[in-house]
């Protein structure tokens, strides 16, 4: 685990969440959409544990918003990176009890099922190939109908193995990951269906 930024500080986190009461009513009216509103998010999360004008490198606090049993969730992720996982956690730790909000540090695993609707992909046109290096995966994705531009990006692939894993095990099981075209015959491939790589990666050591 890294050494703590120094804005990550008790006044700072009681800050953010006091915004946070005082916006919550807002924030329950929250879509993608709402650029402001995002920014402003942003902003309060960036406040946290960077300085004003800050322009260098390091992690950073993400977020997610989604409705949850009545109310709603308001997910703190740290993108994936492991060594920034503790910020999360530590804000949720401090989160207040506020009627009708859930709070989450890391984006919790999603059932492949819905990671795959959700990107408007059927059950046969995302496929994996798998090996294991040093207690690690390095994963390649095969899409269906990938267009060129994002063959071998993998921000084309990421959005995959951050839901169907879950943020914890993509930062902490993932080495490597890319992303190709679905081959005709994808079994002939040695290649296996989205659906078994959850078991397949917790299966690691």
């Amino acid at each position: 685990m890294g050494a703590e930024p120094p804005y990550m500080s008790p006044a700072n986190v009681q800050r953010f969440w006091k915004w946070f009461a005082d916006n919550a009513e807002r924030l329950a009216n929250y879509t993608p959409e709402h650029l402001n509103l995002t920014n402003e998010i942003r902003d309060a999360l960036r406040r946290l544990h960077q300085p004003d004008k800050y322009s260098g490198g390091g992690p950073s606090l993400s977020f997610e918003i989604h409705p949850h049993g009545g109310g709603h969730e308001f997910i703190v992720s740290a993108s994936g990176i492991a060594s920034a996982f503790h910020l999360a956690q530590k804000l949720v730790a401090a989160a207040p009890a506020l009627l009708d909000w859930k709070f989450t540090a890391l984006i919790p695993r999603k059932p492949v099922e819905q990671v795959l609707a959700d990107l408007k992909f059927g059950a046969d046109d995302v496929w994996f190939k798998f090996a294991e290096a040093g207690g690690k995966a390095n994963i390649v994705v095969f899409i269906n109908n990938l267009s060129a531009s994002s063959e071998h990006d993998p921000t084309a692939v990421r959005p995959f193995l951050l839901y169907i894993l879950g943020e914890e095990t993509f930062g902490t099981k993932v080495d490597t990951f890319d992303c190709q075209r679905l081959p005709p015959d994808p079994q002939n491939w040695g290649l296996k269906p989205l659906k078994l790589l959850p078991e397949t990666v917790d299966a690691l050591s």
